[in-house]
């Protein structure tokens, strides 16, 4: 190699060398400084790897047993506390969740003409309830102290609220829990999008949300709602 090119790379490797150096020492110098460059650039990948390892370490064989041991939670099905809760699902449909303290049941039940629990649901025009509500309800009888179950509201656009009883023989049910009042709104059209009123881009989109078919099938709801639908046992999984 040149004497010229090889005073250049040493610049270009910004080596600290006497410009009377001769060729030996110019090749020594470069060659010792490759040799320092190959040990770091080893280095760096020693540690590039290391810190990879110790990423993937995460998933070998000891996380997995550790997460093995991990026991599944159950919830209890039963907190042993009185409440009663009902959550609106749809216009049509209302879920109703339930429990009774242990303690509670048991004093209830030794009660002369204990006859078991049910939930009272009424109905309002306002969110609580008037004189005139008070005698509008319809009962459910539930067989146990905990549970979850679905209820049919027959009309929408009312409040509705449920409370939990120990029913008595000869005796008005006792309240044991009174849950929120919750509002089903009415799911029929809005004046303005009444037919005849909507414009062509609301007809559109009236035919796109299926609706006209909500309509046509509205007859048979509505009378069912007043054969009273009878009321479906469920679970929190299907809301």
């Amino acid at each position: 190699m040149p004497l010229a090119l090889l005073q250049e790379l040493i610049v270009k490797e910004s080596l600290d060398l006497s410009p009377q150096a001769n060729r030996e020492e110019l090749i020594e110098t470069l060659w010792d400084a490759y040799e320092e460059d190959k040990r770091e650039k080893e280095q760096l990948n020693n540690l590039i790897t290391r810190i990879e390892e110790a990423k993937f370490a995460l998933f070998d064989g000891e996380a997995y047993s550790y997460r093995e041991t991990v026991k599944e939670i159950v919830l209890p099905e039963s907190y042993d506390e009185t409440m009663v809760s009902l959550i609106l699902r749809d216009p049509n449909w209302a879920f109703v969740y339930w429990d009774v303290k242990s303690s509670v049941y048991n004093e209830l039940s030794q009660e002369y003409g204990f006859k078991g629990l049910i939930l009272r649901v009424f109905d309002s025009t306002k969110p609580h309830l008037t004189s005139a509500d008070q005698s509008s309800f319809f009962s459910i009888s539930l067989e146990n102290t905990s549970g979850s179950q679905y209820i049919n509201l027959p009309e929408q656009g009312r409040f509705y609220m449920v409370e939990l009883r120990g029913q008595l023989l000869e005796k008005e049910s006792r309240l044991l829990s009174r849950s929120r009042f919750i509002f089903a709104p009415s799911d029929r059209r809005s004046y303005e999008l009444a037919p005849g009123k909507e414009g062509e881009n609301q007809k559109k989109m009236l035919e796109l949300s299926g609706i006209n078919f909500c309509e046509a099938t509205r007859g048979k709801v509505e009378q069912d709602q007043k054969r009273r639908i009878p009321q479906r046992i469920g679970d929190m999984d299907d809301l």
